[in-house]
């Protein structure tokens, strides 16, 4: 009732939109004659204009702050951006995190950032909206065993001191690349920030380092299977190679003599003629039916007589 006389709600419609929403009990005056209570026990229609009034009474006093979490990354000078908007303060702020943060922990010190910005500003009731569904999950896990990341318990922790001073803080999900406003304009306030914004100095959990690491050992051994490749295993190379982060086997449920067979068959390493000559193993490569054609896998396979 409060909220409506502060927004400028005249008091009878104010105190019929109170009777309706929150009461339920509504009274009618026909011919100067009072009927009621009547008592309502539906909610309101989507769409009514009651529903539009009621929103803006719930969200006048919450603080939406939106943190990005897109993990823009700029190649150029090895670095990554992240950024938070607050579009009721008309306020915003974004850092460059160094390119070996993951996605997760980006997404992570936004949110710890935005915590920070509540408890400098004192705002009584916030609502925080990431499209991190990742990163709420490990804040609300259960199980502290479980969490891997440091920045998690950072941010329950300031989650802890937040509701020791009474100002409460909501986590929402949203999903991203949906064409929601705030979203997209945190998303766009990260991308410069990647290459224009001040360096964030924080500490990274370790695992961020590990797939940093898995990811140059990737690359490194990818370039030297190209370069062998130009000698060794040219059919293959050519044909079938292509850089993975698991094996084309990885989701097979096969024994390993299988796996190892096929993976002869696809780099031509069997014992056939036309791989043993490869190899000066053999003096010729033809099948024995026939002198003029090459006795490889597919020929066996498919058109060998014996």
């Amino acid at each position: 009732m409060e909220d409506l006389r502060d927004l400028g709600v005249p008091y009878p419609v104010a105190r019929f939109i109170y009777n309706s929403t929150a009461c339920k009990n509504i009274y009618f005056k026909i011919n100067g004659e009072v009927i009621g209570p009547r008592t309502s026990t539906v909610g309101l229609p989507q769409g009514s204009i009651l529903s539009l009034i009621s929103y803006s009474v719930y969200t006048r006093k919450l603080i939406p702050l939106i943190p990005n979490d897109c993990g823009s990354k700029s190649e150029s000078d090895n670095s990554a951006g992240c950024a938070y908007i607050c579009p009721s303060a008309n306020f915003s702020r974004s850092w460059k995190i160094f390119s070996h943060a993951s996605i997760f922990s980006i997404e992570a010190i936004a949110i710890l950032y935005t915590l920070d910005y509540i408890l400098q500003s004192s705002f009584s009731k916030s609502v925080i909206f990431t499209d991190s569904l990742s990163v709420l999950q490990s804040v609300a896990s259960p199980c502290p065993n479980t969490i891997k990341s440091s920045l998690i318990f950072l941010i329950r922790n300031r989650l802890a001191v937040l509701a020791k001073f009474n100002l409460t803080v909501k986590l929402e999900w949203i999903p991203g690349h949906k064409g929601i406003s705030g979203n997209e304009r945190a998303d766009a306030a990260a991308k410069p920030a990647a290459t224009n914004a001040n360096l964030l100095n924080i500490p990274l959990p370790h695992s961020d380092f590990y797939h940093s690491a898995v990811k140059d050992l990737n690359d490194s051994c990818h370039a030297w299977i190209l370069a062998m490749g130009n000698s060794k295993g040219v059919h293959y190379t050519q044909c079938f190679y292509k850089q993975r982060k698991k094996p084309w086997f990885a989701s097979f449920n096969a024994r390993r003599e299988w796996i190892v067979s096929l993976c002869r068959m696809r780099s031509n390493h069997y014992a056939l003629n036309a791989s043993l000559a490869c190899k000066n193993i053999t003096d010729s490569a033809s099948c024995p039916c026939d002198p003029t054609v090459e006795e490889d896998l597919n020929h066996v396979l498919w058109n060998c007589p014996r």
